[in-house]
């Protein structure tokens, strides 16, 4: 299996890809880390793409517990 992770802006298109995922642990984790120029009114848009799992499942957990997040700041 194959695991892609990619954060999209308005500007321009980042990934993290990992080949042979299903050799990753039942529960891991990933991140992807990017300084991106951004301008006020610009968006970010975070996908996952998993290709190869026999099940057709992939579970993505998220809850009040920040399981799954997303955060960005603003550099001078």
């Amino acid at each position: 299996d194959d695991l892609a992770i990619y954060i999209d802006t308005t500007l321009a298109d980042y990934y993290s890809y990992h080949q042979d995922a299903n050799l990753l642990p039942t529960i891991g984790t990933r991140q992807v880390s990017v300084v991106a120029h951004m301008d006020a009114g610009d968006t970010a848009i975070v996908k996952v793409r998993v290709v190869g799992e026999s099940s057709d499942v992939c579970d993505i957990f998220g809850a009040a517990a920040s399981q799954t997040f997303f955060s960005g700041t603003l550099l001078n």
